[in-house]
């Protein structure tokens, strides 16, 4: 299914001086020089369960691009006794929406297995973001980088285990022949890294991107990122997910070639880009062009070293794996008691779903035998993206009376 645009909501809030001014400390519990949490990559997201102040656990996505811990529900500051130290305004990235919020200081954020924050965290007011919605799952919140200020991270997105390292512990085996090694640039806690793209001319066109485990999407690029970087020849007008201020559009299409370095590259890769209004304050975006997430970084044993700015990559299992892309053209939110009510936000240009004549707002009762009941986020996808040709039966509810819809899968992206 096509992966909601997360990142580029929560690493594009704008936040005062005043909200910067953040207390973290992070401990080993014990003498270990490095402890390994589980977590589950779900949807394109690495969820982990956190304890809060030693009440119940949160499920937080691990977000590199992010710098700062923050919860999205504001019933959590009852629920886990936080203390409000001050209100903020956040402003989107169009710097038109504000969010309220507030900044709860010192508080104990604790993994399993022995690791524990000394945390400030920042919680929105209203839930302008409705991660559960985008991505079938119940998530309360993201773990930003500035939580690991001064260690090392490594995801193995295969065990799905992350292990942290104390500082003067950082893995030696990084340096090993397998790993490819890259200078990081931190800003705000935030790690990038270069990139190299080549057009259907061949043109190499070299990109800031940051490197963001917050997001779902492989490869999101900014609309005005360099004059000479065109759009693909078959791109489609497309809601790439929600922001502040309703849908975040911009384009889908298909790149060919993606390099990160002589060794590592992709072709025929897909990849986002939004749309960045001209007039906006570029301070906001400095001179990063764009993001990779979660679908290109699972396809590595990813090490971040925070104190030297290094990172290091060694491909896995996935390397060589499809791009995954839905062959229907629905984008569709979770809703409803156990967000088991699949509603169509978005209708793709080109795509089966479009011919069919499916509408936003849809309420997606069946898909082939299986009733909503019966399916999730994740089923959801795999059906709408099995294979080119096969034929799905769909029933939906519109204005009250059920529609029955055939489509056949395709990929919509091809010229």
């Amino acid at each position: 299914m096509m992966r909601p645009l997360i990142i580029a909501i929560l690493s594009l809030f704008y936040f005062s001086a005043t909200a910067q001014e953040s207390n973290y400390q992070f401990n080993f519990i014990g003498k270990e020089d490095q402890i390994t949490v589980p977590f589950e990559y779900k949807q394109g997201f690495i969820i982990l369960e956190v304890t809060l102040n030693g009440k119940d656990q949160l499920n937080l996505i691990l977000d590199t691009g992010a710098e700062n811990i923050i919860l999205f529900k504001y019933s959590a500051i009852d629920k886990y006794d936080l203390t409000v130290s001050k209100d903020i305004k956040l402003v989107g990235s169009d710097l038109e929406q504000v969010v309220e919020a507030s900044i709860c200081r010192s508080n104990k954020v604790k993994l399993e297995k022995g690791v524990a924050f000394s945390n400030d965290l920042i919680v929105l007011k209203e839930d302008i973001l409705a991660l559960d919605q985008l991505t079938g799952l119940p998530i309360d919140g993201i773990l930003g980088g500035r939580a690991f200020w001064g260690q090392t991270i490594e995801i193995d997105y295969i065990k799905e285990e992350l292990t942290i390292y104390k500082s003067k512990s950082a893995p030696q085996f990084a340096h090993d022949l397998n790993y490819q090694s890259y200078p990081v640039t931190l800003e705000n806690h935030k790690p990038y890294i270069y990139l190299t793209y080549r057009d259907h001319n061949e043109k190499a066109i070299d990109l800031k991107v940051l490197m963001d485990t917050g997001s779902a999407l492989g490869l999101l690029l900014f609309s005005h990122a360099d004059s000479t970087l065109n759009l693909p020849p078959a791109h489609i007008r497309a809601a790439l997910g929600k922001g502040i201020g309703g849908d975040i559009m911009g384009y889908i299409g298909r790149l060919p070639k993606v390099e990160l370095s002589e060794v590592f590259f992709f072709n025929n890769m897909v990849a986002y880009f939004q749309d960045i209004e001209e007039d906006l304050d570029p301070d906001i975006y400095a001179e990063r062009l764009g993001l990779i997430g979660n679908p290109l970084l699972s396809r590595f044993d990813v090490i971040i070293d925070y104190l030297n700015c290094v990172a290091y990559l060694k491909t896995n299992e996935r390397f060589d794996d499809d791009w995954p892309h839905d062959l229907s053209g629905l984008q569709i939110f979770a809703s409803g008691r156990n967000l088991r009510e699949f509603v169509v936000n978005a209708v793709f240009e080109r795509s089966p779903a479009k011919e069919a004549g499916f509408q936003k707002g849809d309420i997606i009762e069946r898909i082939g035998i299986w009733g909503a009941n019966q399916l999730s986020m994740s089923s959801l996808g795999d059906k709408l993206s099995k294979r080119v040709g096969k034929k799905v039966r769909i029933v939906v509810t519109r204005d009250g009376k059920k529609l029955v819809k055939k489509i056949k899968l395709k990929d919509y992206l091809s010229p």
